[in-house]
């Protein structure tokens, strides 16, 4: 739960994976129909990535991870299916208009998540699965159905960063501010570590040359100190050519392992009462 520091709604803001959100898998490129098989994906040390499916960006990442907040802000704790009107997903996305255009950019935009597959290798754990799980349409009522997988979501609760979710949608369509933003958030709130910027390149899987990538990420961490809600307080590019900054207060996650062991149990758990509860409407029937 937000302590008292941190008064912001789930939906304001949600928790994202270090791995995810410190490599390139979702990165910083327009539209790139390629598909990646088996791929490593660049990443800060500690962490490893693989991945298999097509190449994701910050639409991608928006979407996945509002699918996500929406999930949690509305209390599915044995329920693994987002149910959400066509038009809600989108807003939730920032698109203030539902055209025909936008419905079927969505439908491929969840596609594509769903045929991601990634492995994440971190000190703490090791996993393997689908991005998304089942997606199903009502074409009458235009209600979706939106299946989370399990595992992922236990993966989510053991370490992440806390993203100011509606401060990112405020971004637009930059990719490189909406990368940077989920990047600086999860770095620590008491030491600095300047950031290479030829790294911060390979991290944001941006195609850009250095110098052209270089002038992008300082209009983009502008608009990240000069928003009404700073993430950013000053920035600058150093003569080492780091990006060196100077950040508000966010907030990450990093579960013990005694209360991961907890939490996996009451987990098991209540998988174990909805199995129960399935089988007896089922005997009912």
């Amino acid at each position: 739960m937000l302590n008292a520091d941190y008064p912001q709604r789930e939906l304001q803001a949600g928790g994202v994976p270090f791995a995810f959100i410190r490599s390139s898998l979702f990165g910083v490129a327009e539209r790139d129909d390629s598909m990646l098989r088996s791929t490593e994906i660049a990443a800060q040390p500690g962490f490893s990535v693989r991945y298999t499916g097509p190449r994701l960006n910050q639409q991608h990442a928006i979407l996945w991870q509002a699918i996500h907040l929406l999930h949690r802000e509305r209390g599915k704790s044995i329920s693994q299916t987002l149910e959400i009107t066509q038009a809600d997903m989108l807003r939730a996305i920032g698109r203030e208009f539902v055209s025909t255009n936008a419905r079927r950019q969505l439908w491929e935009r969840l596609k594509e998540l769903q045929s991601g597959q990634v492995e994440i290798n971190t000190h703490r754990v090791r996993f393997s699965g689908a991005l998304l799980g089942d997606v199903r349409l009502d074409k009458v009522t235009h209600h979706y159905e939106i299946h989370l997988p399990q595992r992922l979501q236990d993966l989510i609760a053991d370490e992440l960063a806390h993203i100011d979710f509606d401060r990112k949608l405020s971004l637009g369509r930059n990719q490189i501010a909406s990368w940077l933003h989920d990047f600086i958030s999860s770095q620590s709130n008491d030491k600095y570590f300047p950031q290479p910027v030829a790294e911060l390149l390979k991290l944001s899987g941006s195609p850009l040359g250095l110098p052209q990538f270089r002038q992008r990420l300082v209009a983009a961490a502008g608009k990240l100190r000069e928003s009404d809600n700073a993430l950013l307080v000053d920035f600058g590019i150093d003569d080492k050519d780091r990006f060196v900054f100077k950040k508000t207060k966010t907030r990450v996650t990093i579960l013990p392992s005694a209360a991961k062991g907890v939490v996996e149990a009451r987990r098991f758990r209540m998988s174990a009462e909805q199995q129960a509860r399935m089988q007896r409407a089922h005997v009912a029937l």
